[in-house]
This record gives structure tokens, C-alpha cells and sequence, in this order.
């Protein structure tokens, strides 16, 4: 089977960390069995004029291409990014599968709505979705009237436990706590800087050390960095190139994730991969692995750090209870991504010949 993946954005040596999950897919669909074929752009800016510059080139390459009947089937990801590329060739296309990774569905403005209604009206009834999160699944339901059994769930390419390992932890007098997330607003990043503010009294509370590791990445890092390296708490670490990342999570005994909405949180299913406890935000996809005495600990308020310094303060008084590993292994890993793929797309009408 030869599949076409397209993506608006792919890791570069200049740029590994950029869409990262996006090359995971590709490797996943392609260890499935599949002929994986890419048509990207790995231009890779990020923002102002030549950002758009870059989206404008990449919708003419897709306009000019004249291949897509060559493939079994077209994987189109970011299909609100690709539509207006698309939109004359979608007819020439075997079969279809879309996966939708959470951006398209925010449409506030004007202008995003009507491009929303004309992509809805793109969607043809037999195209294939794939969707990152049971959250994501329910959206594209709601939002694009899209028939459920069409949707197969299938986590952004998984984490390779392989790699993402390492046995459970024992607390010692300091207690490290990582922040792996972009030093966005969106990420909650003013949380945790609240919470380094008030960090004197959890200590107090618990009787240990605090320290937080930050990563030093983000389109507001120059806002945001400077409060955080004021302290002698925050350790600052330089941004992690693909898997190289499990060295951060070796270091930490819990995550903080106060994230304001997340379509998966690869962050926190990478750390829990690694045995470290996540405290995340009660929102969007967020619940599905994030399991209170279990996993970690939710937060009902993102924004509330007496409620997040509580779940530290829980967490470090019954570390040992938490197992994170085992669901990771079990409905994340990319073991099970391959699985799924192998299933959805050889054993359905989008398998061509197998």
C-alpha cells in the first residue's frame, strides 16, 4: 500500500523539534507495512511575513502536484492549513484519511468560522479521521457532523516506551519538579511562576527542597525567562532534540502540566512513560491519562497555585502509590499506534489489493 502524507511543516536538521509528531506518524503508518511517501514543507518559519510566505509555497506545491492518484491513500494532516491547496484536487484522490490534531478546531474569529463552514463542506462521508484523543473525536462529532465510526483514535505517533523508560522513584530531601512545556501563556507558565513565588511555604508544609527545571523554548521565553531564572530554585536546561528529552525527565520527580487546553499532551504521556507522576489540568484530553492516585494529580483550576502547591504537597506524601508506566505501555506506546494503523488500514475498505 503506498500512502501519500502531507504536512504543511517537517523536522529538518536545522529544526528537529518542529512537528516532530508529525514524522512520528510517518515512521508509525510506514511500520505498519506501508509505502510512505512525503509531500512537506521544511521551510520551517515560525513567525511573521515569511511564515505566511512559507504556508502561500506550500499550497501551490500541493496545487501543482499532479501524483495523488499514484498513492492508495492520501494522509492529509492540518487539513484547515492544506484546504485552499487541496481543494481542486481532493476529486483525483483514491481515498482519504484526515487526522485532525486539534489547532483546526479553533475558530473564533470571523474569518476562521467561514473557513471552517467552506472545510465542512469538503468533507466527503468516506473520508477516514483519525483523531488523538477521545476529546478531539467528540469536537470533530459536534463541530463537522462527522459519523463517529469514521473516527479511529490513534494517539499522535505514541511514545516509544522503549526509549521512554525507567524504574519507579524514590523522593530525597529535595523534591525536583519539571516544567517541560513552551514558556507560552497557553501552557501555563504564570502558574508556575506564581508557584515559585510561594514555593518557601510548601516547603514548610512538606519538609524538603524544591527545585524546577525548566526548558528554554517558546515564542514568549524572552518575556517569561527572566522571571523564572531570577530564582535560585529554577534550573534552566537548553531545549532537547527529539528523544533526547528523557534526560529531562530522569531528572524530575513529578511534571507540572497546568496547561489551558491540550488535543493529547505528548509532554505528559512521555513523563508518565518514564515513571514521573503528572499534575495536569482538569481539561480537554488531559483526564484520559492524568488519573487522580494513580497517574498523578488533576487541577480544577489551572490558574489556582494554593490548588497546585495542594497536589504537589499530595503527591510528595504518597509518591510511591502512583504507578504512570503501566497505562502508558498499555494505550499509548507506540507499539499500539503501529497495531492500530496495521488495523485500520489493511483490514478496511481504504486497503487496496490486501
Amino acid at each position: 500500500m503506498k500512502v501519500l502524507l502531507l504536512n504543511n511543516r517537517y523536522p529538518s536538521p536545522q529544526a528537529p523539534q518542529i512537528a516532530s509528531y508529525i514524522k512520528r506518524i510517518a515512521e508509525c503508518v510506514e511500520e505498519s507495512g506501508a509505502e510512505v511517501s512525503l509531500l512537506v514543507s521544511k521551510r520551517n518559519k515560525t513567525n511573521g511575513i515569511m511564515k505566511l510566505v512559507d504556508a502561500a509555497l506550500y499550497c501551490w506545491k500541493l496545487r501543482r502536484y499532479n501524483g495523488y492518484q499514484e498513492h492508495d491513500i492520501i494522509y492529509i494532516n492540518h487539513y484547515n492549513l492544506l484546504y485552499d491547496g487541496l481543494k481542486t484536487k481532493i476529486d483525483s484522490m483514491n481515498k482519504v484519511v484526515i487526522h485532525w490534531h486539534g489547532s483546526e478546531l479553533r475558530y473564533n474569529k470571523a474569518s476562521l468560522k467561514h473557513m471552517n463552514e467552506k472545510m465542512k463542506a469538503g468533507l466527503k462521508s468516506d473520508f477516514l479521521h483519525i483523531a488523538p484523543s477521545n476529546y478531539i473525536k467528540k469536537k470533530i462529532v459536534n463541530d463537522y457532523l462527522v459519523d463517529p465510526d469514521k473516527i479511529f483514535i490513534s494517539p499522535s505517533g505514541g511514545v516509544d516506551t522503549d526509549w521512554y523508560q525507567g524504574d519507579k522513584k524514590t523522593l530525597g530531601d529535595t523534591v525536583h519538579l519539571g516544567f517541560a512545556s513552551a514558556l507560552i501563556r497557553e501552557k501555563g507558565v504564570e502558574t508556575i511562576i506564581k508557584l515559585i513565588e510561594s514555593l518557601s511555604s510548601l516547603e514548610e508544609q512538606t519538609d524538603k527542597k524544591f527545585q524546577l527545571h525548566i526548558i528554554d523554548y517558546g515564542f514568549e521565553k524572552d518575556k517569561y525567562l527572566p522571571q523564572l531564572q531570577s530564582s535560585p530554585s529554577v534550573k534552566v536546561h537548553a531545549p532537547f532534540a527529539g528523544n533526547k528529552i528523557k534526560a529531562f525527565y530522569d531528572k524530575v520527580d513529578l511534571l507540572l502540566f497546568p496547561t489551558h487546553s491540550e488535543s493529547l499532551g505528548l509532554v505528559g504521556l512521555e513523563a508518565m512513560a518514564c515513571n514521573v507522576p503528572v499534575i495536569g489540568s482538569d481539561v480537554a484530553a488531559i483526564p484520559e491519562y492524568v488519573i487522580p492516585n494513580e497517574t498523578g494529580e488533576l487541577l480544577k483550576d489551572h490558574d489556582d497555585v494554593a490548588e497546585m502547591r495542594d497536589a504537589i504537597k499530595k503527591c510528595v506524601e504518597q509518591y510511591d502509590k502512583y504507578s504512570p508506566r503501566e497505562l502508558v505501555v498499555e494505550k499509548y506506546s507506540r507499539q499500539s499506534v503501529v497495531a492500530g494503523y496495521r488495523q485500520v488500514l489493511y483490514l478496511n475498505p481504504y486497503a487496496t489489493g490486501n
